[in-house]
Order: C-alpha cells, then structure tokens, then sequence
C-alpha cells in the first residue's frame, strides 16, 4: 500500500538502501572467470586496502546510486552517502529536490521527513526541556532547522514564510516562553 502510494506520488520518492561486504584492493584473485589471463599475488599480504560498496536503489524508476567507501559503514558514513546521493537524485528529479523548499509542509526528501514531521518532532522536544529543566533560561546550540521551527511556532507563521529568515553560523536567536505564549526576542543577531 505505501509503496504503490510512494510510485505514484509527485512528492515522494521510495528507497532501498543497503550496504555489502568490505572487498580488499589489491592483485588478489578473486577466484572468478576472466576473458584475459590476470596474474595474481599468491597471499592477500598486498592488500592496498578496502571499500564498501553502498547503493540506494529507487525501485520505480529502477535507477542505481553506487558509492564505493573507504571509511568503516558507521551512521555517519550512511548520512555522509545519503547526503551525496540526495544531491546526485536531486539532479535526476529536480523538481521533487525543489517542491520541499518551494512548498515546505508536507513533502518529504527519500526516507526523511517533512517540514511538518520534523517541526512537531522538534517541539516535542523542546517541550520536554522546558518541562524537565528547572531554570529561567535555556541557551541551545541547534541548526538551521531547528531554529526555524521554533521561530515559526513563536510567530505561528507558514513554513514557507520561516524559511525566508536567514541564520548564520553562530549567531543568537531569541525566543521566549512565558505564560503558555511563544514569542520571538531576536532572530540571526551577529555578534
């Protein structure tokens, strides 16, 4: 059901992802047929190395994302391929690339969320520091989006609106919680 949901959908994109063993670089016979005659070191003591050969496979339009990694398959290694991969589908599909900034809400990236989703998550979130934490003030160190939820909860503005707010690297938004209210202090102040 969600797949046939997902293949027709203009705003969705379905994945598979999945990684395979390390294979070992080397002159290493691989115990297979080859047209030409290779020669082969007796022992894998050459190893020159290792990759990971890691794929995102869109089952509908049967495309094929391979990346070849030299680092361990770690979480981070999965968002560094699935970063590079939204840039090469976004290039592929650019107007499913271009709908979640032109039309944030409901559309989401291959295998992420929405702006809604990620919004609600969020404030969930903070919610529970406010909840939990016993003190006046809070100071967060938090990304782009993050911010930008929070701000468009305090303004109670459209998705689309918070993102036209810019925010630099380290700079300070404020907002405040007082009274069961949101409201914004400050937003992108550059010190």
């Amino acid at each position: 059901m969600i797949n046939k949901y997902a293949d027709s959908s203009k705003t969705a994109l379905r994945i598979s992802f999945d990684a395979k063993a390390d294979v070992k670089i080397g002159n290493l016979s691989r115990g297979g047929k080859n047209r030409k005659e290779t020669k082969a070191d007796d022992h894998d003591f050459g190893v020159d190395g290792k990759i990971t050969p890691v794929g995102v496979f869109l089952p509908k339009d049967k495309d094929l994302f391979l990346y070849m990694v030299k680092s361990k398959t770690t979480s981070d290694c999965y968002v560094d391929v699935l970063e590079k991969c939204w840039k090469d589908i976004s290039n592929t599909y650019p107007e499913l690339s271009r709908a979640y900034w032109s039309n944030p809400g409901d559309i989401a990236p291959p295998n992420g969320e929405s702006w809604n989703q990620s919004s609600n998550r969020i404030s969930a979130c903070v919610d529970e520091i406010n909840a939990n934490i016993d003190c006046k003030n809070i100071i967060a160190v938090a990304h782009f989006g993050v911010i930008l939820t929070q701000i468009q909860r305090a303004m109670e503005i459209s998705p689309l609106e918070v993102i036209a707010n810019k925010i630099d690297n380290f700079s300070i938004t404020r907002i405040r919680y007082s009274n069961n209210k949101w409201s914004v202090i400050e937003i992108n102040k550059v010190l």
